[in-house]
């Protein structure tokens, strides 16, 4: 560009220079000769020729400039480092873990040997420097740590709590058996035989569930990933800063455990956390996998990569606990903590199918919180973990969501499985590790909390909530909880912790290309649109997302688009030339639409209290319940919270709202002020300003009885307006809970299939399916992602806690039957009417 602007200037001079002896020719001669009107025209058409030749040569320079310039949207940046630790709960140690350095650089590829482990790269001699010119991945392997990795599995048969366990087993069977026998029943020889039964099944459990994680696999494991991984995918984004907050909190306490809490998406899962601690020199941790994955060879590999299987379903008797099989899990994961392993499980249990996080189970958390508590461990530190695909190796989970069985994992649907996504390409595969917090303090400051759900964040409330309760450990062989969890505190800690974390996970996920571009196709652009469209909507998202949701991409969002739409195939979106612009189009069939809404629901859980907040007003206004006039319509902000409140109630298994130490109303209150500041309603009076809303908030904590002299703002009727500028952002929002309305009416419909008898769940579900699949078929639900069982399953559990139906377990089958009060048709139609006064459309 320089070289072009100098030629530029040379040629103006020149033309210059040319007209002042034009000027001076015609000065002292009165006009010019024909010879000389010729040799300026030759120069003219000359400098012309030279400068089309020039700008050539520059839009050559270009172009190569451009091919061999790697895409933007291959390039990932986050400028502002989420995943901090909750200041409430647990005081953050940011100036302690986080170097303020680190946390303003771009992301790394881990795949990149040398750019992100500066450590890693020492100068040995020549010799040595050639071997890792040639061999970078092997040298960087054979140089990594080598931590103890000592295996427990010995020490677990001699441990106190197993063998108390087996002896209450065996003293219940003789009791059964006993009671079942007649006269000549001989106990002592019954004794004895069960005893042995028993001892043997543990040591079978046992050797079934231990992991035999080993340093010489993980170095070997490393070295293959590190050569197919780039096969099919572009990169394994991580931040440096979160890398360097668990290197110097491993650093600092060395034989304290870290506990690594993912949320589930792929069955990658399991080995890329694992290869990025360990090739950061962090101890790889032993890692809690569904017996599922026991299968022919890969069960092996995964073992000594760190695997431990555990059962999917404990108790294989409805109502009766396996009490042996229980013991031997939490010893074996008793001494493995003990033994300074670090830890790995997931906290959903499973695999999302739906792209968003699944309700915790908390069964695993209780182990390490009881092993806290009898001082087997002296503190953990928690470490939040969050995982993202632009595009999920695992394929999909369609057949599941329409109502198929899962199928089963096995050695040749596993090798088929890794051919076909070798040949593949999937994109970038996003993980971001939480500041670690110590399990220690956290409980310290739950124990101090009467209500762990109605917190504000205010010193003068916090010092008000203050008790001086401690929860009593109660050690017991018969409960995961390590508790028989009659105490219903140690029950709602354990809960409260799992859910916080799943909340800070998903609020830590970072936003994928493919997230981006579902996300808008679903709730905007259903029947398709041209690019530019779609690119002035995707930059209008990501200014809604900037700096407070991590944004995994960069560069012009007609790229990003293009990108995402190739990464996601023809089968969900096609892009077609029409007229001269490029259309963006859904692909219109059940199956692409479900699918697409897993990259979807990523997002939507960001939007979510603001959806509820938005939903609920239209339901307001179009059900006439408020009073309108010229400036809008008249609400009380009473009622409007309250059933924000009774929508977030109703949707309390597919979303969490808030932290444990977040007051619900208080958000919502945010999420209506958010919604004003975004132009999509507007709310004149002055009296309700953001100010007001503090104010109020603040004011109400103090005791009718104070003599501060404090005046509680008592207005509750306020007046909103619907901008018709906002229409399109409200159609979005609305879009966000649309489905979920959709399914959670079709089952509410289906509940007359119940009355008089009852039905097994499976096939209530598929009555639901059918009846959902209609009402989209014809035309009713615009929706396919509705058709989902999971939604629907989350739906039943709502209706059972809400005393609606009843689900009980006969020899192992779940029957789902309608309450007594409820069922007949006026039950059925009350159920309705209540239902569907939340919901909207």
């Amino acid at each position: 560009m320089v070289d072009v602007m100098q030629t530029y200037m040379q040629d103006a001079i020149s033309l210059v220079r040319m007209h002042r002896t034009e000027t001076d020719n015609h000065d002292d001669h009165g006009t010019t000769t024909d010879y000389g009107a010729r040799r300026r025209a030759t120069e003219r058409q000359r400098i012309r020729i030279q400068n089309k030749e020039q700008e050539k040569q520059s839009f050559d320079r270009s172009l190569y400039q451009i091919k061999e310039t790697p895409m933007q949207t291959l390039q990932v940046q986050s400028k502002k480092l989420n995943g901090l630790a909750c200041d409430f709960c647990s005081p953050s140690n940011n100036e302690q873990h986080l170097n303020a350095e680190l946390a303003q650089q771009d992301v790394i590829n881990i795949l990149r040997v040398g750019t992100y482990n500066k450590s890693l790269t020492k100068e040995n001699g020549t010799f040595f420097n050639w071997i890792q010119s040639w061999f970078p991945f092997m040298v960087h392997c054979l140089r990594l740590t080598r931590f103890p990795l000592p295996q427990v599995a010995d020490s677990v048969l001699k441990d106190d709590r197993l063998k108390n366990a087996i002896k209450i087993s065996v003293e219940k069977t003789v009791e059964e058996l006993k009671t079942n026998a007649g006269n000549d029943f001989d106990e002592d020889w019954q004794y004895e035989k069960t005893l042995k039964e028993n001892k043997q099944r543990a040591q079978r459990l046992l050797l079934d569930m231990r992991s035999k994680i080993s340093d010489r696999l993980l170095r070997f494991a490393s070295l293959v990933i590190f050569k197919l991984l780039p096969s099919f995918m572009s990169g394994v984004i991580a931040h440096p800063a979160h890398i360097d907050m668990l290197k110097k909190t491993a650093a600092a306490s060395p034989n304290v455990p870290l506990i690594f809490l993912p949320l589930h998406r792929s069955h990658l899962d399991y080995i890329l956390v694992s290869f990025i601690l360990y090739n950061n020199e962090i101890r790889a941790p032993i890692v809690a996998a569904g017996d599922n994955l026991r299968i022919p060879f890969f069960g092996a590999l995964l073992r000594g990569l760190g695997a431990f299987f555990i059962k999917r379903k404990i108790d294989p008797v409805a109502g009766k606990k396996d009490i042996v099989y229980r013991a031997v899990l939490h010893t074996y994961m008793q001494h493995a903590l003990a033994a300074h392993h670090n830890v790995e499980f997931f906290i959903e249990g499973g695999r999302t199918r739906t792209g968003k996080p699944c309700m915790p189970k908390s069964g695993v958390l209780s182990v390490i919180i009881d092993a806290l508590n009898s001082g087997t461990i002296d503190d953990a530190f928690l470490v939040p973990v969050s995982v993202n695909y632009e595009r999920l190796c695992d394929g999909n989970f369609v057949y599941e969501q329409l109502g198929e069985k899962k199928k089963p994992e096995k050695f040749t649907s596993a090798v088929s499985a890794i051919w076909a996504i070798l040949n593949s390409k999937y994109g970038q595969m996003r993980i971001d590790f939480n500041e670690p917090f110590s399990l220690k303090n956290l409980i310290k400051a739950y124990e101090n909390l009467p209500e762990l759900n109605s917190i504000e964040t205010t010193p003068h409330i916090l010092k008000r909530l203050i008790s001086a309760r401690r929860l009593k450990h109660q050690p017991s062989t018969s409960s995961l909880y390590g508790t028989d969890v009659v105490n219903e505190e140690h029950r709602a800690l354990v809960d409260s912790i799992a859910r916080h974390v799943v909340y800070d996970c998903a609020t830590a996920t970072a936003c994928m290309t493919t997230n981006a571009v579902a996300f808008l196709l679903l709730t905007r652009f259903r029947n398709g649109d041209t690019i530019d469209v779609l690119a002035d909507a995707l930059d209008d998202l990501r200014k809604t997302l900037h700096g407070v949701r991590t944004i995994s991409f960069t560069g012009d969002s007609h790229s990003v688009i293009k990108y995402a739409v190739d990464l996601l195939g023809p089968n969900l979106i096609t892009m077609e030339e029409k007229d001269g612009k490029t259309f963006i189009t859904p692909v219109a069939n059940i199956r692409s639409f479900i699918e697409l809404s897993y990259y979807s629901n990523s997002l939507a859980t960001h939007f979510v209290l603001d959806a509820v907040v938005m939903c609920t007003i239209l339901k307001m206004t179009e059900s006439h319940s408020c009073n309108s006039n010229s400036a809008g319509y008249q609400i009380k902000r009473s009622e409007l919270m309250e059933l924000c409140k009774k929508y977030c109630d109703m949707l309390r298994y597919e979303f969490l709202f808030n932290k444990p130490c977040q007051k619900l109303d208080n958000l919502l209150d945010d999420s209506l002020e958010r919604l004003k500041e975004q132009y999509l309603l507007s709310i004149p009076s002055e009296a309700n300003s953001m100010e007001d809303m503090k104010a109020r908030r603040y004011y109400a904590h103090f005791d009718e009885s104070s003599e501060d002299g404090y005046d509680i703002p008592t207005s509750d009727e306020i007046t909103i307006a619907l901008p018709e500028g906002g229409h399109g952002k409200r159609v979005v929002l609305s879009s966000v809970l649309a489905p979920y309305s959709h399914t959670y009416m079709a089952v509410i419909r289906s509940l007359d299939s119940l009355r008089d008898y009852g039905l097994t769940e499976n096939e209530f579900i598929k009555v639901c399916v059918a009846e959902i699949t209609k009402q989209v078929e014809n035309g009713n639900c615009k929706y396919s992602e509705s058709i989902s069982t999971d939604t629907m399953r989350n739906c039943m559990k709502m209706l059972e806690k809400s005393g609606y139906i009843e689900v009980s377990n006969v020899g192992g089958t779940r029957i789902v039957a309608l309450s007594k009060k409820y069922d007949n048709i006026d039950g059925v139609q009350d159920i309705t009417k209540q239902i569907d006064s939340i919901v909207t459309f």
